[in-house]
């Protein structure tokens, strides 16, 4: 029976982390695709890694863990995926005039809001 119920919470936090890390990186995806960061040759790619990078994370915290040390393992890697992706969308969304204000001085085009 506490087999049963310690593999339920870990499913139930599972679930709650790769809801979390599903936001963060539609949220990162967002934040660089709307403040023009990247050039169109690298905008494609870079979020198809990051839709990767998750995809395999959240397959893997699901579904391919079955042992102690790799549950421990792969929440851990997912909690550092998810702090950077926040941090990062926090640090686009917060730096956002700057970014737009060395854009226009730099390159002479503004940036779209």
């Amino acid at each position: 029976m506490e087999k049963n119920t310690t593999s339920l919470i870990y499913r139930i936090f599972a679930a709650l982390l790769s809801i979390v890390l599903l936001v963060l990186s539609g949220f990162a995806a967002y934040q660089i695709v709307t403040l023009n960061v990247l050039p169109s040759k690298l905008l494609l790619p870079v979020i198809l890694m990051i839709v990767i990078l998750n995809a395999i994370l959240i397959l893997l915290i699901n579904f391919a863990t079955h042992a102690i040390w790799t549950k421990v393992i792969s929440v851990i890697l997912v909690i550092l995926v998810g702090c950077t992706m926040g941090f990062g969308n926090v640090y686009l969304y917060d730096d956002n005039d700057g970014l737009c204000y060395e854009w226009s001085n730099r390159f002479g085009h503004n940036c779209v809001r």
